[in-house]
This record gives structure tokens, C-alpha cells and sequence, in this order.
């Protein structure tokens, strides 16, 4: 299956191509996931039946509509109103579908085309095309439609059925491989990107309707760059950007827990906070908690340890731990509050908050950021404030207005600070308004007006299988990982919060992968759940949060810290209040892992699979990849543009790789120094037999450096980026080697190097205790 410019409501879930100028947008034209995509409805006192069938054109399921009585005045559809697609003025669509009549009185089925603008208004221009079909045989039915409207930046496409002189009628349909091409991308003239992304010339963008439940539309994704550059990091596959073809199955990765969890726990007096002591019902009954609730869980360089931010007792203080390996933490004393590890200053009280590190402070003083809105009966405030150290933070700015749960992060790709706001729309609840600026003290001063529609949930998120409440938005936290933005979207699954109140236990608030390659943009392919609330009595039973710098890089492994709240029973009621009800009780901080680079592979069998990607540019010198084949190979070749092999380094020429290595570097019998092609637009192929790949890279020297950003960091690094390449494993080996638990038997090379290959293996023996 070959896809064209644009939009496909055909997609293939397991094999999957794409061409230079092509996005997926729409998913289910095929049907072969069910037809919850679409909405068929017979109104007016018309009956009609409609589902699915396999008696399918292409796939393994069509769209069966049946009309059985249509009086006059009555009406029929099957469309997808609620999923729109960007188009813009001068863009010519070819839309085909197939069609087959299974009996029929005069009905003819037709397309109707629409056109509306960003705020959901009808703007009066549209277009209808009957579908030929014939009887006992699908007809494939092509035609052309031109975007008229020069304000237009959306269109809607909807079906409906007609007879001949608009009466309805009675009749039978089977529908199947309903596609939408654009034939030309839109022009864009804004900022340039690294990856080749040129962004709109309005940016932030401000056409997100609140009333639309699609999935956010991805631009970069729809109208893909000729050659993408790809200097800045590893290139990860959980979409199809990089992708001109492949039959390879992709699968999405989840994190797994720390079977030692939780690793912080209320202990301290200001954690366990049973008598409120700060200005907020000082005095009264408290809630205990050690948990970042965003915060931030960072290693520093400078120190040479891995620093976590964390509330200490439910809207108590900010405390500050500190660790030699990420799983035992110290509470180091400092002179804010004597005799604790309290890093707030003592006149404010924390809601949400998060804090950052400025790589790229000019300022000392500005080193660490700390973004802090008040719980909502304090005056003053939100603030933003930066420290030298992370303990004293002396320089502070009130900011623009921001709801509870609202954080920051900084986007180094455009060198930009992004404050996520709590925002709220009728019929989606809790939402992110997004708000951008140079200098993260000086500009922090926004109004509503400069605050634009961001996030929200969508049509395609899961109601919670025990709640059933609708799905939305409570948080969204995010950071620069490798060559992307990764983020965390804290999803709202109910119950609401008077009904916690009333048995004491935390809502249910559970993380979800996000990921966007401008910033703005948002991708979220996999909708499980990726950090869970467990929903039983145990220390992450519920209100499940992201850390604020999202992971640290750990050698192989990326760790993943998360607050969560156990809840407390005896303490439900209204008798309770915001800060010492049960349902905020009991938080703690745990860890979960996952493989580097590892949100989705790209999967092959015994069958070599193969994968071709864009066309795409590099200054770099040797391949890497990221690859499990310990029971296969995988096998690599560069092609020119027009996809012959460049001489030496193709697919024959290439050396197989068998193992399982987080970074490999891959060889060909007669060399593998690229330099020569630096700056050539060229392709890589890969050819893989029983195996996963799960990123690649062009790395400047043999270290495998990566270049690409390093979220949390992580030992051995020296900045925000990974430019250390193999000396960072080495750096997590020293760490396991003088732990004081389990730690593995290192496995060497004849030159006492760390044997790659074998240190996924080596990681996972001495995470777990």
C-alpha cells in the first residue's frame, strides 16, 4: 500500500508506508478497527442499520448502511464531522471510495465536502459528488475537489445519502477504502527548525477549537520536510516521520515498575505533617506526603548526584533529597528551615510546581528555575523563582495568571520556556493553555490574552473501565529527549472530587506518553495507560503524577520517578477539607524503567523486514542503532535519494549485527566512516530478520555520542546533552559496582571495556533488589 499527500482513512495497523510528502491522519476508512471512528444516523423518523461487514474491496472489513424507511423530510449519514483535517486555500483534494449496492430504490449514495474555519463556523462553501456502485460489485469512485475559501483552515468530510431529486429512499450499502489525498502542502514561511519542521508564521499557533474532539492535527506529520536533518540526537520510531517505507510492525513499550517501590516515603516531621505548621490552616490537621507532584528529579553534574525536589506534606514545603544511585535517598539539612531539608522560602506554600534546570543561564544565579502557583486561599503569586543551588531561591517575579496544576518547561530545540496552564472548556473539563517566552523571569508577566487554546483530551481516550468518566486533561509535563519533546499528559479518570472526599480515597489520574517534534504539536499513538494507577490498597493506588524532567537517562535503562497517593479512609467526609482529607494522604515517590529510546520498535520474524527511511542529512560519521537481535540481525545499506546503494556501504557490504545493544555501531566489510556523504541528501535501509529496532543515529565519533538532549540526565553526562556516547554506561557501572545492594558481575571484553551486548542484561540484575 502505497500512501500519497495526505489524509487516508485506510491504514494498515500492522504494515505500514508512507511517502516524502505524506501524513496519516485519519485512521479507520478501511474499517479494520471497528467503525467507532465514524458516526452513521438516521434522523427524522428514518430507520436505518448500520455496521460492519467483511465482505470487504480491500482489508478485512467494509461499512454496511442499510436505509429501511425514509419518510419525507427524514435524513441518513455516516460522516466524520468530528475529525477534521488541515486544509488551506489552493489545496486540491482527491477523495476516492469504494462502493457496493446491495439493493436499492432510486437511491444514489453521495460525498458531501465542507468547508469550515479554526473556530468551527460553517463557512459556506461546499460540494457534493455521487458515488457510483454497482450491484453485487464494488465500484471505485474518484474525483477532485479544490479548496475555495482563502480563510479556510479545515475541512470536514461527511457522507450522506441522496436520491436524485433529494427525496430519500430505501436501499442497501456496502462502503470501504475511503481516501483523501492533498495534492500540495501548505507553504509555511516561519522559524526553521533542526529537523527541517518550518513552523507556521503565527507561533504559537491559535486555531485549536475547544469544541473539537479529534486528536490534535500534526502538521509535521501531514506534510512531512523533503530532507530531514538529523545531527541533533537519536531518531526514534513511534511515528512515521522518518519513514518512507517498511513492512516492519511497530509495538508499543511501557515502563516497568521497581519492584522496591516506593523509594521515598513520608518519614521526616515536615513529610509525615501531621499538624499543619505554614500559614494554610496552620495548626490543623495535615496530610502526609513525599512526592514531586511534578517537582523535579535531576542529575547535577556539578555534584555528581541525582537531586529530587518533592512536596514535603500534602501543600506543606519544598524539600530537597539527594542520592548516589537513584534508589536511596538522603535528607541533607540546610539552613531555610534548620534542622530539615527544606528548600522553600518560609513564606510560601506550594500547589503546583515545578522546577527546571537552565542549561543555557548566562547568570549564575539563575541556574535552577521554579515555577510555583499557591493553593487558591493564599494571596500573591504565581511565582517564578531561580536559585543558584536549588536551596536558596532569591530572585522571584510574580507571573501572569495560572490555575492549580499548572508547570513549566524549557524547549532547548527553540530555546523557548513553555508554561503549561491549567485551563477549563465547557464539555472537556480540565485542559493546557500554552504560553511561551525568552527569558523565563523577565517575560513571565502573560495576560489571558496571551495565553492560547493548547491540550485537551479527545474522542480516542478511554473511559476508565471502573469510573466511566470522561477522560481529561490534569497535567502535561515535558522535556527535550534525544532528538524530540517527550512529555507525560496526566489523564483525569474520575471519580470527581467531592466523590473521593467522601470515602477518602485519591482520584484516579494515570500518565500517558506524549510526543511532538515542534513543541507545540502533540502525538499520542498509544492510549494505555503507560504509568498506571493500580486501583488497589497499595502505596500507588491512585492520583498517579509525573516528575516535572519526565526521566533520567541511566546507561541503558530510562527511569521514570512518579508520585502517587495511597489515600486514608479513616480520614473521608465532608468534615475534611482541601488540605487533610484522606483522598490527598499517603504520597510517596516511586520509579519505574524502560529500555533506552524504547516508547516503540519497529518488529520483524523470521522473515527479513525491511524499512527505507526519507530522505535525510547528517554531518556526522558512523551509524548507531538501537537494536534487540539477540535471536537475528539486522543488516544496513545507504541509498541515494532515488534509492540505488551507494558503494561501499550497502546492504551486501554490511556486517551483520546479533545481540542486544542500546548503542551499536554498525559496519561494513569495506569501512564505515560516512564522512564523504556529509551533507548529502541520502536514505538509510535496514534490513532486519527476528529482531526490534528502536532508533538510529549518526554519530561524530566512534563514543556513539548522540548529540540529542538527555531529559533528567544522568551519570556521566556533563550537560544537557549526550555528548559522552559509551562513557556514560561506563558511568552507571561504577555506580552498580559501588552500591551497597545487588549489583551485577560486569562483564568485560579482552580490553576491559563494558561488553554492551550484555549490559541490558547487567541492568536489570541489579535493579531490582
Amino acid at each position: 500500500m502505497r500512501i500519497s499527500r495526505v489524509i487516508q482513512f485506510l491504514i494498515l495497523t500492522t504494515v505500514f508506508a508512507a511517502t516524502s510528502a505524506v501524513a496519516v491522519e485519519l485512521t479507520n476508512g478501511g474499517f479494520e478497527d471497528g467503525d467507532t471512528d465514524w458516526r452513521a444516523y438516521a434522523a427524522n423518523g428514518a430507520v436505518g442499520n448500520f455496521g460492519l461487514t467483511t465482505d470487504s474491496y480491500e482489508g478485512s472489513n467494509a461499512f454496511s448502511f442499510e436505509i429501511t424507511d425514509s419518510p419525507a423530510g427524514s435524513d441518513h449519514g455516516l460522516d466524520r464531522m468530528g475529525s477534521r483535517f488541515s486544509a488551506f486555500a489552493g489545496d486540491d483534494l482527491e477523495i476516492s471510495a469504494a462502493v457496493k449496492k446491495v439493493s436499492s430504490d432510486n437511491t444514489v449514495l453521495r460525498v458531501y465536502v465542507s468547508e469550515w474555519d479554526d473556530g468551527g463556523s460553517y463557512l459556506g462553501v461546499s460540494s457534493f459528488y455521487a458515488l457510483d456502485s454497482a450491484e453485487g460489485n464494488y465500484t471505485l469512485n474518484t474525483f477532485n475537489y479544490s479548496v475555495t475559501n482563502p480563510d479556510t483552515t479545515e475541512c470536514d468530510i461527511k457522507f450522506k445519502i441522496f436520491d436524485e431529486n433529494g427525496l430519500k429512499s430505501s436501499g442497501h450499502y456496502y462502503i470501504d477504502a475511503v481516501d483523501v489525498l492533498n495534492q500540495e502542502p501548505p507553504v509555511y514561511t516561519g522559524e526553521l527548525l533542526y529537523n527541517g519542521i518550518r513552523l507556521q508564521e503565527e507561533w504559537p499557533p491559535n486555531n485549536i477549537d475547544p469544541n473539537d474532539e479529534s486528536p490534535m492535527a500534526v502538521p509535521y506529520l501531514m506534510y512531512p520536510p523533503e530532507v530531514i536533518p538529523i545531527d541533533i540526537g537519536r531518531q526514534l520510531f513511534f511515528d512515521d516521520f522518518l519513514i518512507e517505507n517498511t513492512d516492519l510492525v511497530r509495538t508499543f513499550h511501557k515502563p516497568e515498575k521497581y519492584k522496591g517501590n516506593p523509594v521515598l516515603k513520608p518519614e521526616t516531621e515536615i513529610e509525615i505533617n501531621e499538624i499543619r505548621t505554614n500559614s494554610l490552616e496552620n495548626g490543623e490537621l495535615g496530610n502526609a506526603a513525599a512526592a514531586p507532584k511534578s517537582g523535579g528529579v535531576w542529575w547535577d553534574p556539578d555534584d555528581e548526584l541525582f537531586k529530587m525536589w518533592y512536596e514535603a506534606g500534602w501543600l506543606g514545603t519544598i524539600a530537597l533529597a539527594t542520592s548516589q544511585d537513584g534508589i536511596n535517598w538522603e535528607r541533607p539539612h540546610f539552613d531555610i528551615n534548620p534542622g530539615t531539608n527544606q528548600v522553600l522560602p518560609l513564606d510560601l506554600i506550594p500547589d503546583s510546581w515545578t522546577v527546571a534546570r537552565n542549561w543555557d543561564a548566562q547568570d549564575p544565579q539563575e541556574k535552577w528555575t521554579l515555577f510555583l502557583s499557591p493553593p487558591a486561599p493564599v494571596e500573591g503569586g504565581p511565582w517564578s523563582l531561580t536559585s543558584p543551588d536549588g536551596i536558596h531561591w532569591n530572585q522571584r517575579v510574580q507571573t501572569g495568571p495560572a490555575g492549580d496544576r499548572s508547570t513549566h518547561f524549557y524547549n532547548p530545540f527553540r530555546k523557548k520556556w513553555v508554561y503549561s496552564l491549567r485551563a477549563a472548556f465547557d464539555g472537556r473539563g480540565r485542559a493546557r493553555h500554552y504560553y511561551e517566552c525568552d527569558d523565563f523571569m523577565q517575560d513571565a508577566q502573560w495576560t489571558n490574552s496571551d495565553k492560547v487554546v493548547w491540550l485537551m483530551t479527545d474522542e480516542e481516550d478511554p473511559y476508565d473501565y471502573l469510573t466511566q468518566f470522561k477522560p481529561q486533561l490534569y497535567n502535561f509535563d515535558a522535556v527535550a529527549y534525544e532528538s524530540i519533546m517527550l512529555g507525560f499528559a496526566e489523564i483525569l479518570q474520575g471519580p470527581a472530587n467531592p466523590d473521593c472526599a467522601k470515602v477518602g480515597l485519591p482520584k484516579i489520574t494515570e500518565l500517558m506518553f506524549s510526543y511532538s517534534r515542534d513543541g507545540f504539536h502533540w502525538h499520542r499513538p498509544d492510549r494505555r495507560a503507560h504509568i498506571q494507577a493500580e486501583r488497589s490498597d497499595v502505596w500507588d493506588r491512585g492520583y498517579v503524577q509525573s516528575a516535572g524532567n519526565i526521566c533520567l537517562v541511566r546507561g541503558d535503562k530510562l527511569w521514570f520517578y512518579y508520585s502517587a497517593f495511597r489515600g486514608n479512609e479513616s480520614k473521608k467526609g465532608n468534615s475534611y477539607g482541601l488540605v487533610n482529607n484522606g483522598m490527598y494522604d499517603n504520597g510517596s515517590t516511586g520509579v519505574a524503567f524502560m529500555r533506552r529510546d524504547g516508547f516503540a520498535s519497529l518488529d520483524a520474524g523470521s522473515q527479513a523486514g525491511n524499512l527505507t527511511t526519507r530522505k535525510v542529512e547528517f554531518s556526522g560519521n558512523y551509524l548507531f542503532v538501537n537494536v534487540d537481535t539477540r535471536n537475528g540481525k539486522i543488516r544496513a545499506e545507504i541509498q541515494d535519494v532515488d534509492g540505488s546503494p551507494i558503494e561501499p556501504f550497502t546492504l551486501e557490504n554490511s556486517i551483520p549485527f546479533t545481540g542486544d545493544s542500546t548503542i551499536e555501531m554498525l559496519n561494513w566489510s569495506d569501512g564505515s566512516d560516512l564522512s564523504e556523504l556529509a551533507g548529502t541528501p541520502v536514505r538509510l535501509h535496514f534490513e532486519l530478520t527476528n529482531g526490534s529496532i528502536y532508533s538510529f543515529w549518526i554519530s561524530k565519533d566512534s563514543t556513539g555520542r548522540s548529540d540529542g538532549y538527555v531529559a533528567g540526565g544522568g551519570a556521566g553526562f556533563t550537560g544537557a546533552t549526550d555528548t559522552v556516547g559509551i562513557s556514560a554506561y561506563e558511568a552507571e557501572l561504577d555506580i552498580a559496582e559501588n552500591s551497597d545492594w545487588q549489583k551485577p558481575n560486569a562483564d568485560l571484553n579482552d580490553d576491559g571495556e563494558v561488553n554492551l551486548m550484555d549490559f541490558a542484561f547487567l541492568a536489570e540484575q541489579w535493579l531490582v533488589k
